[in-house]
């Protein structure tokens, strides 16, 4: 008997004008840096287990991940007031960044997990 195997193909993981992935590091209390923290597809992803777990948003720092580079998020894209910024705002937020990428109906993230991972 033969198998087929069939490869997902993500289109959006193959286009280096958007990371390929999103980081968030957390402080301790000593206030420094440390490299552990969580990992998500989509920057929405990241957030949802962020929120989920309780973190606050001044104690985080999220990176996007581009194949050769890291540059650090500001957080006014993704916090206000303390607290984090989810659902369309979330998007309306870093379609300022990516504007190409994410439109009024549409996302080119859509094709990723939005699972955030440790």
């Amino acid at each position: 008997m033969t198998t087929v195997k069939t490869k997902l193909v993500r289109p959006s993981k193959y286009d280096d004008a958007i990371p390929y992935t999103f980081e968030a590091r957390y402080r301790y209390n000593d206030g420094q840096e440390h490299d552990s923290g969580y990992f998500s597809a989509t920057v929405c992803g990241l957030i949802r287990i962020l929120r989920i777990l309780g973190y606050d948003p001044h104690t985080v720092d999220l990176y996007e991940i581009y194949r050769d580079r890291e540059v650090k998020i500001t957080p006014g894209l993704y916090a206000r007031d303390g607290k984090w910024i989810s659902g369309n705002q979330l998007c309306q937020s870093f379609r300022k960044i990516y504007p190409d990428h994410i439109g009024s109906n549409s996302c080119k993230f859509d094709d990723r997990n939005q699972i955030g991972v440790r």
